[in-house]
C-alpha cells in the first residue's frame, strides 16, 4: 500500500501525529523510530502497539514532526448544551473526533439516503429519543430514591458520542437510528464503558433497537477484540484506519495476527467507510 491507496478519511489526517514519548516509553520508540516519538493512536507503553500504528501512519506520510490539529476542540462539546449532565470537556482530540464523525455522517447519509431527514448531533440523550424517552423517568424514581438506586444499582441516563436520528411517522419525538460511541483508542476500562451503555439501551428500548456501533482509531488487535467479541450488546466495530492497521498487523505478532484474524473473519470489525451506507440502507 502506497500513499495513493490511502483509504483512511481525509479528514482524519490532521489528528494524526506523534508525541513526545514519556521517560519509560523512550526506549521503545527509539528503537522503533529513532527518536523518542509515539504514534497519538498507540499506546507506547506495548512495544506492539506502537510497531503496529507506526507501520500504519509510515503508510499515510504522518511526519514524526507531524502535530495533531485540535483547532476544531473549541466547537461546544455538545449539540444539546442546554439539556446535557456531562461536564464541559477540555480540548482533545477524542471531543474532535465526534465533531468530525457527526459531520461526515450527516453529509455521507444525505448523499446516501437523500429522502430521509437525518438528524446528527453530539451529545445527546438517549431519553430524547422515542424508544427511551421513558428513561428521563426511571433517572428521577432513582434520583429521589438512593436506597432503591443503591439496591439495583442502575443509571439509565445514558448519553451517546454521536446519534443518528429519524423523523417518526406520527410527528412525535425523534427514533434513535444509532448510537455511536467514539473512542480515539481504548483501554479496558473504556471498553467496558461502551459495552455498558449499549446494554442498558438493549434492555431498556421500547420499540426498534437502534443501531449501536463503536467507531475508533484503536491500533491493537487484542485490545479492539475485548469489546468487538460477543454479541447482543454492539453491532461492530467500525475502523477508522482499517487497510492502514491492518498491513501493520502484518509485522506483528500470531496473537496479534489471531485476533484481527478473527475480528474481521467473523464481521466484527469492519472500516469506517462501510458505516455510513450500513445506516442508510437499513
Amino acid at each position: 500500500m502506497t500513499t495513493t491507496d490511502v483509504t483512511a478519511p481525509a479528514w482524519l489526517i490532521p489528528l494524526l501525529g506523534y508525541r513526545k514519548a514519556t521517560q519509560k516509553q523512550t526506549q521503545v520508540c527509539t528503537q522503533l523510530f529513532g527518536e523518542a516519538h509515539a504514534p497519538n493512536i498507540a499506546d507506547a507503553s506495548s512495544a506492539t502497539s506502537t510497531r503496529i500504528a507506526g507501520v500504519a501512519y509510515k503508510i499515510l506520510g504522518i511526519s514524526q514532526t507531524g502535530v495533531a490539529d485540535l483547532s476544531k476542540a473549541d466547537e461546544p462539546d455538545d449539540d444539546d448544551a442546554e439539556e446535557t449532565t456531562r461536564p464541559k470537556r477540555k480540548k482533545s482530540t477524542g471531543v474532535t473526533l465526534e465533531h468530525l464523525i457527526r459531520d461526515d455522517l450527516a453529509e455521507a447519509l444525505v448523499k446516501a439516503a437523500p429522502d430521509r431527514d437525518w438528524k446528527a448531533v453530539c451529545g445527546r440523550r438517549a431519553s430524547s429519543y422515542q424508544q427511551f424517552s421513558h428513561l428521563d423517568a426511571l433517572h428521577r424514581l432513582f434520583t429521589d430514591n438512593p436506597a432503591l438506586r443503591s439496591t439495583v444499582g442502575q443509571d439509565y441516563q445514558v448519553q451517546t458520542d454521536v446519534c443518528i436520528g429519524l423523523p417518526h411517522h406520527d410527528g412525535s419525538a425523534d427514533l434513535l437510528h444509532a448510537a455511536v460511541s467514539s473512542k480515539w483508542s481504548l483501554r479496558s476500562d473504556r471498553a467496558q464503558n461502551v459495552r455498558h451503555e449499549f446494554a442498558t439501551l438493549v434492555r431498556n428500548r421500547r420499540g426498534r433497537l437502534p443501531h449501536l456501533v463503536l467507531v475508533t482509531a484503536e491500533p491493537l488487535p487484542t485490545r479492539l477484540l475485548s469489546i468487538a467479541r460477543g454479541t447482543g450488546d454492539i453491532d461492530a466495530v467500525y475502523h477508522l484506519l482499517f487497510d492502514e492497521i491492518a498491513k501493520g498487523v502484518e509485522t506483528s505478532t500470531r496473537q496479534q495476527k489471531s485476533a484481527w484474524a478473527e475480528l474481521v473473519g467473523q464481521g466484527r470489525l469492519l472500516p469506517y467507510r462501510a458505516l455510513a451506507p450500513t445506516l442508510a440502507h437499513s
